[in-house]
């Protein structure tokens, strides 16, 4: 079946920034030590304390924006990762 609809040119959300990459943003600023994923449920949804998989995954997706994957914690369950801020985020330290 052939569709009448123009291509689409532009993804229009590509560079948008929603509410959990803002948030995800604001725990990697806040923390000063390394995260995991359980850290930064508790920053996106603050009201929950069962996570369903789909928190999980919206999270999972925003983290490669602003952050880099540093290692993964051993004798965990599905060896989950730890998370420290990309460069351009991490504040200047006074000296």
């Amino acid at each position: 079946m052939v569709s009448n609809r123009p291509k689409r040119l532009v993804i229009a959300d590509k560079y948008r920034v929603g509410r959990i990459q803002r948030q995800v943003r604001r725990a990697l600023v806040a923390k000063s030590s390394p995260v995991s994923i359980q850290d930064l449920l508790e920053w996106c949804y603050p009201a929950t304390k069962q996570h369903p998989r789909w928190h999980r995954t919206n999270v999972h997706r925003a983290l490669p924006r602003w952050a880099i994957s540093l290692e993964r914690i051993p004798n965990e369950r599905g060896r989950p990762c730890v998370w420290i801020p990309r460069p351009e985020l991490r504040r200047p330290t006074g000296s």
